[in-house]
């Protein structure tokens, strides 16, 4: 999975079944594809690009309206406290490891 924060997109990549056909290339360039697209093959295998669909919407204001809108209703957030740990964890777990690999994130 791939996702873009900047641009607010995704998608996902997976393996093909029997019966997907790639779409065009001018399909492709002209953005005519379905959402479904194998994109490529690799290792001799069908791979699929599918898009991930994202709410789109300035992150900051969307959680502080949220908050407000849980607070105003006493209804409990999407995301919990414990959830929200565990997932800020993994990611520094992650940039750990990225660090002591040496490895280096690609700037754009």
């Amino acid at each position: 999975m791939s996702l873009d924060y900047q641009n607010q997109s995704g998608y996902l990549l997976r393996l093909a079944v029997d019966g997907e056909k790639e779409s065009s290339l001018i399909g492709k360039v002209l953005g005519l594809a379905t959402d479904a697209t194998i994109v490529t093959e690799f290792a001799g295998r069908r791979i699929v690009r599918e898009a991930v669909e994202v709410e789109k919407g300035e992150p900051l204001k969307r959680e502080l309206a949220a908050f407000i809108e849980c607070a105003r209703v006493g209804s409990q957030p999407k995301v919990g406290g414990h959830e929200a740990t565990a997932a800020l964890e993994l990611a520094l777990e992650i940039t750990r490891q990225i660090e002591a690999t040496g490895a280096r994130p690609a700037i754009p």
